[in-house]
């Protein structure tokens, strides 16, 4: 398999990573692995943890409601942007709208909720030493000021790993993120080219010049950990079809016993 993940990240026009951990075996494959990228949507995973951090001690009660700001509602990806003014939601409802349709504006309201600075201290107990939250989603403000999110593929790996090991946190809430992950709806990368039937949890993140995805495949009795991400791309359907050769390659090799 390193010999294709290899070729794959040779022939795309641009900044190429990977990183994939077949947890059975614990055989691991990594290229700039330990690089840091601009986060994008991925950024979304450790704020997840976070929430179901907060949620698990009881410092937030997931079915407390709130009525969304106007003034918080943010361009891009996601829904809340295109409903009636005056929406409530549960905080259990904007965590999942976060990642199942990776909203912004849920986002930067479980940013708010969280508190950046408690989001940050548990990244890095972690140990997501790549990874940094600077600003809220679709603050161009901010970025012009230098601050933007940042996150590499080892540290992703290493959050994905423990959701599906149950590490961390109660293993209720773990399963719940891989249940909020498996209803993912941005399906144009990893998943594409595997059969429809298979089990995927995963996360998406692009921007100009940027196509990520990072989930968990099961084949059988097999699992892996798959994160693909890319930058300075010359052109968006180059980094899509890397995101889909990674996940067709993890997924045949997991037919291999080793």
């Amino acid at each position: 398999m390193e010999d294709q993940l290899r070729s794959l990240a040779h022939k795309l026009k641009g900044t190429a990573v990977y990183y994939v951990k077949r947890l059975s075996t614990a055989e691991t494959h990594a290229h700039n692995a330990d690089k840091p990228l601009l986060a994008a949507s991925l950024i979304k995973l450790p704020i997840l943890w976070e929430y179901f951090h907060q949620t698990s001690a009881g410092l937030l009660n997931p079915h407390e409601t709130m009525t969304v700001p106007n003034e918080t509602i943010v361009g891009g990806m996601g829904v809340i942007n295109t409903l009636e003014p005056g929406l409530r939601l549960r905080y259990s409802d904007i965590a999942r709208l976060m990642i199942v349709v990776s909203d912004n504006t849920a986002t930067n309201l479980l940013i708010e909720k969280l508190g950046l600075a408690s989001i940050t201290a548990t990244i890095q107990q972690l140990g997501m030493a790549q990874t940094a939250l600077q600003r809220n989603l679709m603050d161009y403000a901010a970025r012009d000021r230098g601050l933007d999110n940042y996150i590499s593929a080892q540290d992703v790996g290493l959050l994905l790993e423990k959701i599906v090991r149950g590490d961390g946190l109660p293993p209720s809430a773990c399963q719940e993120m891989l249940d909020i992950l498996h209803h993912q709806q941005m399906r144009s990368k990893l998943p594409a080219l595997l059969p429809a039937d298979t089990w995927i949890a995963h996360k998406t993140g692009e921007q100009t010049g940027t196509e990520h995805d990072a989930g968990i495949i099961r084949r059988d009795t097999e699992t892996a950990v798959v994160v693909a991400m890319s930058n300075n791309l010359s052109s968006k359907p180059e980094g899509v079809a890397y995101c889909q050769q990674i996940g067709l390659t993890v997924y045949e090799h997991l037919a291999i016993n080793i």
